[in-house]
């Protein structure tokens, strides 16, 4: 079995591509807002951990772990639109 890496995959009637905004919820903890930086997937192209680097607090706020790197299954994320991403990474 080798890995792949994906350009976008598909969450119902949204595409999530690389940086993204998306919203993470970890089991343990709260939630924050991350970029997507690689989506790995098994040999059927089903992707399996999607890679997001910390980016803020659901408020807006600067996250004191701003730049760390960590893995999430898909069921973990949802996509924030591109509009109030937007608007957020601006600030």
């Amino acid at each position: 079995m080798t890995d792949k890496t994906l350009p976008r995959y598909r969450t119902g009637r949204n595409w999530v591509v690389l940086g993204d905004l998306v919203k993470c919820t970890p089991r343990v903890g709260t939630s924050f807002l991350g970029e997507v930086t690689r989506i790995d997937a098994d040999d059927e192209g089903n992707p399996t951990s999607v890679h997001v680097t910390t980016r803020m607090k659901m408020n807006g706020e600067r996250h004191r772990h701003a730049g760390v790197s960590r893995a999430f299954t898909t069921d973990r994320l949802a996509r924030v639109s591109r509009t109030r991403g937007n608007k957020l990474l601006s600030d």
